[in-house]
């Protein structure tokens, strides 16, 4: 059976970023049998060119790295909307420049202190370079922690699922698109904590996610899974 609303499905999971306008669209991928592709860098919808109705160009890029299955266990769209709501919110901020004043990483000086550590002779070599930060110059402009009215998940908190970490914007952002899809549920079939991780998420439909790495003490939340036998 084809898709319903085929076009808000797909570019749900496609990227907004400027920079990178290549992944703004849903694309047919030569190098996945010819599968459609929606992704924005993150999260890749993987879609059988028979489930479609509408025509893609083609952009040839590289199969997400993955290992064999290892892992059977349902996941619910609610449930993990459950433990995302759960994390909390807090401001967001952007940065404004404001008027020229003294650098405040090199006190105006223009200049900072290196130093380094020699294995070979066991000496320690201090150099005076340039400020990085405001070029020598002595001089940067003010930053004003500003901010922007929206609410979003504290940083450095995540959702893990069947013991592997996401970060929850990746996770929420593309639930839009699966319930326009009508799923209620995905079926996680590669958990990869270190990798891209595998969700079925109907026939001829591919959800993969990468993982969270890097984070040595995380805070984070489980959401529910249920092994299937």
């Amino acid at each position: 059976m084809k898709i319903k609303n085929e076009k808000e499905v797909l570019q749900a999971f496609c990227s907004k970023d400027s920079w990178r306008t290549h992944l703004n669209s849903p694309f047919r991928n030569p190098n996945d049998n010819g599968r459609i592709w929606a992704t924005d860098g993150t999260c890749l919808l993987t879609v059988d060119p028979k489930l479609v109705r509408r025509k893609y160009q083609e952009h040839t890029m590289t199969l997400p790295v993955t290992m064999a299955e290892n892992c059977n266990t349902i996941v619910t769209l609610d449930d993990i909307e459950v433990v995302y709501n759960s994390l909390g919110t807090e401001p967001e901020y952007r940065f404004e420049e404001g008027e020229i004043i003294k650098c405040p990483e090199c006190d105006g000086s223009g200049h900072v202190n290196y130093e380094y550590y020699c294995e070979v002779n066991g000496r320690t070599y201090q150099e005076e370079e340039d400020c990085p930060y405001c070029n020598g110059s002595g001089e940067a402009p003010e930053l004003r922690k500003v901010p922007t009215g929206r609410m979003l998940v504290p940083d450095y908190s995540f959702l893990r699922i069947d013991g592997t970490l996401f970060l929850p914007r990746i996770i929420i952002g593309a639930l839009d698109g699966l319930r326009l899809l009508g799923v209620t549920q995905l079926n996680h079939r590669i958990n990869n904590d270190s990798g891209a991780n595998l969700f079925h998420v109907s026939d001829g439909i591919e959800l993969y996610i990468m993982c969270c790495l890097g984070n040595e003490k995380p805070v984070y939340k489980d959401v529910k899974t249920t092994e299937l036998t």
